[in-house]
């Protein structure tokens, strides 16, 4: 499975060159990689932990929340986007639906049933951002909605964002709890050093990133192996 070398990211950190990355993308000219035999690390740039589900699910559909609010503008928003599109490209190569969330007081929604030949609207859809202020309740309401139908009732959830929110409502946080009774995972990727404790309580699985530490977009591509298993 080839990844996205750190070097062709690097042309998302400035605007002037941000364009020729979505241009090779589209013209499938990025540089990758293909690891091997890589496995999730615990280091001084990611701290990892985990609740242990006793029931392992066959490899089933995603949905990711991907936080563009204010708080995320700039690099951690950058990372957040390049993260999703190596996830979706992922999910495409294991013919894996899709439901993309960003969000950040509203929301703009993107199913995906054919990654492979849906390209020109993920680019479409990743450079989206809101860049207000954030609230995780209708991304989340939109995420237990979609698991309730028969495209995404086994699906795995993933939310990207610094978590630099509010706590989660009770009556939300009840129906998330319903959902991991069936065996959902709720997975967190965090961007930030100021994550609210209280919000990633709520998910399975945490990685704690900071958007600072160099070696950051690569240390998640070894990582991203863990949401494949």
């Amino acid at each position: 499975m080839p990844y996205v070398l750190p070097s062709e990211v690097s042309y998302l950190g400035f605007p002037e060159t941000e364009s020729v990355f979505y241009q090779k993308l589209a013209e499938k000219r990025l540089l990758t990689f293909r690891p091997q035999g890589q496995k999730l690390l615990t280091s001084d740039q990611i701290n990892f932990y985990s609740q242990q589900k006793q029931k392992r699910k066959e490899r089933g559909p995603f949905i990711i929340c991907v936080d563009t609010s204010g708080s995320m503008e700039g690099l951690p928003e950058q990372i957040a986007k390049v993260l999703c599109f190596a996830i979706l490209k992922m999910a495409s190569r294991q013919n894996r639906k899709c439901f993309l969330i960003s969000f950040s007081i509203g929301i703009k929604t993107l199913n995906l049933h054919d990654l492979a030949n849906s390209l020109d609207e993920v680019i479409k859809f990743l450079n989206m951002s809101f860049h207000g202020g954030t609230d995780v309740t209708p991304a989340m309401m939109a995420t237990l909605n979609m698991l309730e139908t028969n495209d995404y009732k086994d699906a795995d959830v993933l939310m990207v964002s610094d978590f630099v929110m509010f706590e989660i409502r009770d009556e939300v946080v009840k129906k998330i709890r319903r959902q991991q009774e069936k065996d959902t995972h709720f997975h967190s990727l965090t961007i930030s050093r100021l994550a609210n404790p209280e919000i990633i309580r709520h998910f399975d699985n945490n990685w704690l990133y900071h958007p600072e530490d160099r070696g950051i977009v690569r240390q998640m591509v070894q990582d991203l192996q863990a949401l494949a298993s």
